[in-house]
């Protein structure tokens, strides 16, 4: 970044402002949300995913780490979505940094074209994806990602005609304040 800040500086990149968001483009909906209250909202994604929704699930970690105890991670929480959301008509897929760049293209390309669906992901997906029908993001651990990031992470939602939202999950109801 300082690298581009000198270009923009000394006129050897253009600058463009963005003022404004495109025309008819809805606020996505923030929350922060306890693990212990995020438990009580399979209901509401049970309703979303069944209008259609497509669903974005955001974690720090591929495998569990004995010291970082606690976080979630792509390999755990894929299998809990699996459990309570995975049907014949909603589809839960899991991408990471450590896959090959085929499969991971293969798994955004099934995620495209299925009518409803969970994807379970690193931050892998915070630049270069644009899937307009995505409308949730949950990110998990949330306090393990810097503001800047959880900034990137959101504007994968919201790029389509529908409501969208984003959950912020702390690992723990404790750290709510300092998430």
């Amino acid at each position: 970044i300082p690298r581009t800040l000198a270009l923009g500086f000394f006129s050897e990149v253009t600058i463009t402002t963005l003022t404004h968001k495109p025309k008819n483009r809805l606020l996505v909906k923030t929350w922060l949300v306890t693990p212990s209250r995020f438990q009580k909202s399979d209901t509401w994604i049970k309703k979303q995913l069944k209008t259609g929704s497509k669903i974005f699930v955001i974690v720090p970690l591929i495998n569990q780490s004995e010291k970082m105890e606690g976080l979630a991670n792509v390999n755990k929480i894929r299998k809990i979505y699996q459990e309570k959301f995975g049907k014949a008509d909603t589809k839960v897929a899991a991408i990471h940094g450590q896959m090959e760049q085929k499969t991971i293209d293969k798994e955004l390309e099934i995620f495209k074209g299925v009518k409803s669906g969970i994807l379970v992901s690193t931050s892998l997906i915070e630049v270069g994806i644009d899937i307009p029908e995505a409308d949730i993001i949950i990110i998990h651990s949330a306090e393990r990602f810097g503001l800047a990031q959880l900034h990137q992470l959101r504007g994968r939602v919201g790029r389509g005609d529908r409501q969208s939202y984003c959950l912020l999950v702390p690992t723990t109801d404790e750290q709510e304040e300092t998430a």
